[in-house]
């Protein structure tokens, strides 16, 4: 359909911890790899390099939020509202391990995931994530396992830059004392 927002996913897990991935979106002719706790890397044009150091003084203010173009509705709309994200600080794609590859590049600096999600989905980009220093967690800040019996991440996935990832944690907290879950 010509989009481009898609991507294949590689992870090989060793007791539920993602220890080496690969995403590979191949409309846009990028290859990111990355072994948990080492660097990330980015291949393109046939030219392999590390991406760059993260970034630093990322505050709620200038946060650019991956948003999912298939789960809009108002989960979405209360968290930004309660963050102070607005419309123009948004970015609108279909698949989550592109919206992960835009976090790792520093295009994004988070990414809520409301609805349930397979592991499989978020392993590989959870070790390029990891390996640039940004968490992938649940809405209670606990680092995801994989390989389980039932392969669905039941609390949502919320990834997000370190500078901001206490105040994000305390806003959903309070939302979800109101009530409001993921």
């Amino acid at each position: 359909e010509g989009k481009s927002d898609f991507c294949f996913m590689i992870a090989y897990v060793e007791n539920g911890v993602p220890k080496i991935g690969v995403v590979y979106e191949p409309a846009k002719g990028r290859l990111f790899s990355a072994e948990k706790n080492y660097k990330a890397y980015l291949t393109e044009n046939g030219s392999m390099i590390e991406l760059e150091p993260l970034r630093h003084g990322i505050t709620l203010k200038n946060v650019l939020v991956g948003d999912s173009v298939n789960y809009k509705g108002k989960k979405f709309e209360r968290l930004f509202q309660v963050l102070g994200v607005p419309e123009k600080n948004r970015r609108i794609s279909g698949a989550l391990g592109t919206r992960m590859m835009e976090v790792a590049l520093q295009k994004l600096h988070v990414i809520p995931v409301y609805h349930k999600v397979k592991e499989w989905d978020v392993a590989a980009g959870d070790v390029i994530l990891n390996a640039r220093g940004i968490p992938v967690i649940d809405f209670e800040g606990n680092s995801l396992r994989y390989n389980k019996e039932n392969p669905v991440i039941e609390r949502g996935v919320l990834v997000v830059h370190p500078d901001i990832k206490a105040t994000v944690l305390e806003n959903i907290a309070v939302l979800e004392n109101d009530g409001y879950s993921p």
